[in-house]
C-alpha cells in the first residue's frame, strides 16, 4: 500500500530577509478585509509565519500570555502530560510533547513542543509553539 502525501504539505525553502509584518487594521475596522486575507494567505503559503500589527491587543495582556507560556513550558513533563491533547476529546486542545507531531512524513518528528488552545465555541485553534 502506497501512502501519498498532499503536495501542499511538502517541505519547501523560501528565501527572505526579514519576517513579514501584516497590518490587520483594515481587517479589524472593515476597510479592506479582503486585502488583509490575501496577504495572510500568501505569506502562510510561501513563508509560514508572520508578525501582525494594529491588532488592538493590550501590551500588558501580551506580556502576561508570554509569562504564562514560559511558566507552563518550564513545568516537568509529568505535569504537562496531565493536559495532553489526547484528553481533550473533540476540541483537540492541549499539550503536545516534543516530537509528537509532524506534517511531512518524509521529515518526521517536529522538534517542538506546543499547547494548542482556542476560544470556546467554534473549532478554531491557535498554537503556541516553542522550538
Amino acid at each position: 500500500m502506497s501512502t501519498q502525501t498532499d503536495s501542499r504539505l511538502a517541505s519547501k525553502s523560501t528565501s527572505f530577509h526579514e519576517i513579514p509584518i501584516i497590518d490587520i487594521g483594515p481587517l479589524i475596522d472593515g476597510s479592506d478585509p479582503q486585502q488583509v486575507a490575501n496577504q495572510i494567505g500568501d505569506i502562510c503559503e510561501n513563508v509560514g509565519f508572520l508578525y501582525i500589527r494594529n491588532h488592538g491587543v493590550d501590551k500588558a495582556l501580551i506580556q502576561a500570555a508570554y509569562e504564562q507560556a514560559e511558566a507552563f513550558f518550564r513545568l516537568p513533563i509529568s505535569e504537562k502530560q496531565k493536559l495532553h491533547i489526547s484528553h481533550s476529546g473533540q476540541t483537540l486542545r492541549g499539550y503536545i510533547p516534543m516530537y509528537a507531531e509532524n506534517v511531512d512524513p518524509e521529515n518526521t518528528k517536529d522538534h517542538k513542543e506546543c499547547f494548542d488552545l482556542g476560544a470556546e465555541g467554534p473549532a478554531t485553534t491557535l498554537s503556541m509553539a516553542r522550538t
